[in-house]
């Protein structure tokens, strides 16, 4: 009996292994969903094909011009992402849109022979080269040398150079599509989202945290190579230039020293058998450290640097952001303050940036003279999740030093390829005067702040980015201003400085799919933030522009320039240039062909700015030195109507809603009208017109049944939210009157609540108190969108009495009415006296 039921368990037991077995190989074998970034199912090594085309009209110019207008033709089996034009060897100028047509400046080059040549990199990262074209300079004249270099001249075709690049100068608003608007698959999915286009690879090549590429690393290695056996390395000698160290398998400790650390030698490796782990015990500070240029750290897992906090702005691989290193198939996870800092020339891909105390990445080099101190950096192909674990933004409030990843002071920045998500701040965030950015093909989902935020900084490409359920929890914890999926603040375009990555001197946000974001694209300007004004956030500095290179001597201030009465963005601000150059601008902001979704059942509203786009300004005038133009109200318009700032050719799906003024929200009919006139050629299935309002304002300023609303006492009363009296519900507003002759009530939200124009009725409820009160009039105020007072209407109800009277009229809103905005008047009563008033109504008629 007992062998009976031993096969019968044995028997069980198979069945089991094998229905597990079977269960887990179709995990491996379904389809992933394409809502979600997969890891790459197959390899692409087919290299991208390119022709480089110079028109002959170009090259008859360039001797006069010092320019030389080209572009390419590119092919490949899925899909060129990009186009770098190498001069002489160097890269100076990048396009990402077909046909890759740039303008590459020619006015630095000595007589003589020179090359140029196209390179174009595919989504797996292939390249294809074009022929080299050869050329010499003599007496100002080009002139192509050889077969080869004849070939690349388009001797019949003409060239229009509006939609063109130009490296090191100025460019274009680049209003080319370029590329499909499509976008990526998600939870309901529509034609539009499932066409195909520029994000058809991008599902395949992104989690690469679960890809587990740390461990393979070479099992072995020759034996000139230095071998760091696992175990403790205190005292291992890794300071040696020119050498590659291989780091066994098994776990590696820098020893019980809380600066226990590896200070790397020029120009070596330092690599990682698979299994290879080198471990912080929370005890040490840093993992690799030191000046040494031309290092690479690869094939690692590197974890638990720091404790307690430690390391706050600072970084743990690279930690002194040395140039030239390579940082690359990296598991960074669980350290203090930032996982990587990068210096110039820094490469950092292919990593998974994980889970680590403050950022994924960052770097901070102190400017020299004015200049950026670290330049040209590549963010490519990283998984970067889950990082501010010590959630900076409570312990140092307002620090804005927390995000999937952080640059501070950046000229020159590419960054591609990125899965950013679940970061808990704000995505990926570059912050005071970078300048030259190219975001292109990244995917960011679900960070708990904005998805990508660029701030008083300058020239960048926002393009092919699937950017998902960003600022959910930031949209609502702070609802005064939009929880962007694409933050733009006091930053733009300008053609005085670099845009070789970025392709253009505008700042362009083009070709992304936006879904289901808190809100959409904020451009927003602070007038109070300028250099030396006590409301700049990022104090000590200035804009590029107001340095001491720029600034002729004799000058007695440094860079980062404090705040000083000497300063000339004090002495001198009232004058240009300084008028301009002292304050950061949103500027030259092109929003086009990009794809919005919302659905408010899916988005966690709050607030007025919830699937609203933006374009806006604050501040206070209560700076005096400050020139007029710096005052809320011009700065405004010159964000809306003089800084060249667009949306255009974009498709809305949802009901969008448009902030302009303060904050103010608008339909999409008032926003494509004059004056605005933005989104011209954009499509919108939502509500375009605001819908009939039952009452413009908010239910408890209209019936105070939950709370006093936006009733302020003015002149001569103090009011009450009282259960003394009520027409409906159990509350109404108790004025009483505490001095003689007239009183006032009004609002507290000048220029009132958003409405617009059209007939309306108008209506009141009041009652005399104690005293002898005899008539009051609610005052209703139209303003436009410039908050221009264009109508007044008054309701009054002459006699008061001890019962409730209500006090009526239909009135039309004039054309151009943006917001409505109420007074409560009266000439009559004296001290003691009391009236009550409720059920305020302002609304449509039908």
């Amino acid at each position: 009996m007992k062998t009976k039921i031993i096969v019968v368990i044995s028997i069980i037991i198979v069945a089991l292994i094998g229905f597990w077995v079977w269960f887990f190989l179709s995990l491996r074998t379904t389809p992933p969903s394409t809502d979600q970034p997969q890891t790459n199912q197959q390899t692409d090594s087919i290299q991208p094909k390119v022709k480089l085309t110079i028109p002959e009209s170009s090259l008859s110019l360039a001797s006069t011009s010092k320019v030389l207008e080209v572009s390419v033709e590119a092919e490949d089996n899925v899909m060129v992402v990009r186009v770098e034009y190498l001069l002489d060897g160097k890269v100076v100028a990048r396009s990402i849109e077909p046909p890759y047509r740039v303008t590459i400046n020619l006015a630095n080059l000595d007589s003589g022979e020179h090359t140029l040549q196209a390179v174009a990199y595919d989504a797996a990262g292939n390249r294809g080269e074009s022929d080299i074209f050869v050329f010499v300079i003599v007496a100002d004249e080009v002139i192509p040398q050889g077969e080869a270099s004849e070939g690349v001249v388009e001797r019949s075709a003409s060239f229009a150079s509006t939609s063109g690049t130009q490296a090191n100068s100025s460019s274009s608003s680049g209003n080319s599509s370029g590329g499909n608007s499509g976008g990526m698959p998600g939870p309901t999915p529509t034609p539009e989202r499932t066409a195909g286009g520029w994000w058809a690879y991008l599902p395949q090549r992104l989690q690469v945290c679960s890809n587990n590429g740390w461990n393979d690393g070479p099992t072995s290695m020759p034996a000139e190579v230095i071998t760091v056996p696992a175990g403790s390395n205190a005292g291992f000698n890794f300071n040696q230039s020119g050498k590659t160290f291989w780091f066994a398998p098994g776990v590696h400790t820098l020893g019980n020293d809380q600066f226990g650390q590896i200070i790397a030698g020029a120009n070596s490796t330092y690599i990682g058998a698979p299994g290879a782990i080198i471990d912080g015990q929370n005890i040490n500070k840093y993992a690799f450290t030191g000046f040494a240029e031309n290092v690479r750290v690869a094939y690692l897992e590197i974890r638990n640097f720091g404790s307690g906090n430690d390391n706050n702005n600072e970084g743990v691989i690279n930690h002194d952001a040395a140039d030239g290193w390579t940082m690359e198939y990296l598991n960074a996870h669980h350290n203090d303050g930032a996982a990587v800092f990068l210096g110039s020339e820094n490469t950092v891909s292919n990593n998974c940036l994980k889970d680590n105390g403050q950022y994924g990445f960052s770097m901070f080099k102190m400017p020299i003279d004015g200049d950026s101190a670290i330049k040209d950096i590549v963010i490519d192909n990283n998984e970067i999740v889950g990082n501010n674990q010590d959630n900076w933004e409570a312990q140092i409030v307002g620090c804005g030093c927390t995000g999937g990843g952080k640059f501070w002071d950046v000229e020159g920045a590419i960054v591609t390829n990125n899965y950013v998500h679940d970061n808990l701040s704000t995505g990926l965030w570059a912050d005071t005067n970078d300048i030259d950015f190219l975001f292109d093909s990244n995917w960011i989902e679900h960070n708990s702040g904005e998805g990508i935020w660029y701030e008083i900084s300058y020239n960048a490409t926002i393009s092919r980015n699937v950017i998902k359920r960003n600022a959910w929890t930031s949209g609502v914890s702070n609802q005064g201003s939009p929880g962007a999926a694409i933050y733009i603040s006091e930053s733009g375009g300008d053609s005085r400085l670099q845009s070789t990555t970025s392709g253009s001197s505008d700042l362009r946000i083009n070709n992304n799919l936006l879904d289901d974001n808190f809100s959409g694209i904020s451009i927003y300007e602070n007038s109070n933030r300028f250099c030396n004004s006590n409301g700049n956030t990022s104090k000590g500095y200035c804009t590029p522009f107001v340095s001491p290179t720029l600034i002729p001597e004799p000058h007695n201030f440094t860079y980062p320039n404090p705040i000083s009465s000497t300063h000339p963005c004090y002495t001198n601000i009232g004058s240009q240039p300084y008028t301009n150059d002292c304050r950061w601008h949103s500027n030259n902001v092109q929003v086009y062909n990009n794809e919005f979704h919302f659905d408010e059942a899916v988005v966690p509203c709050a607030g007025n700015f919830c699937g609203a786009q933006a374009l806006y300004a604050t501040g206070s005038n209560n700076i005096p030195w400050a020139p007029a133009a710096y005052n809320v109200g011009n700065v405004q318009n010159d964000v809306m109507f003089n800084n060249n700032n667009k949306f255009f050719n974009n498709k809305y799906f949802g009901n969008w809603r448009f902030a302009k003024g303060f904050g103010e929200t608008v339909f999409f009919s008032t926003w494509q009208a004059t004056p605005f006139s933005q989104d011209n050629g954009s499509t919108f299935d939502g509500a375009a017109t605001p819908p009939p309002d039952p009452n413009a304002l908010d239910d408890d300023t209209a019936t105070l049944e939950g709370a006093i609303g936006e009733w302020v006492a003015w002149f001569n009363d103090a009011i009450t939210r009282s259960t003394a009296e009520a027409h409906t519900g159990t509350h109404s507003l108790q004025v009483s009157v505490t001095g003689s002759g007239s009183w006032g009530v009004q609002l507290d939200n000048h220029p009132g609540f958003s409405t617009a124009a059209g007939n309306k009725r108008i209506s009141f409820w009041a009652k005399r108190g104690t005293g002898a009160i005899s008539s009051m009039t609610m005052r209703v105020k139209w303003f436009d969108f410039n908050d221009q007072l264009v109508q007044t209407n008054d309701v009054p109800i002459s006699t008061l009495t001890t019962s409730w009277q209500q006090g009526t009229l239909d009135a039309t809103a004039p054309a151009g009415t943006a917001s409505v905005f109420v007074e409560l008047v009266s000439s009559s009563g004296g001290a003691g006296n009391t009236v009550y008033a409720d059920d305020f109504v302002i609304a449509d008629i039908p």
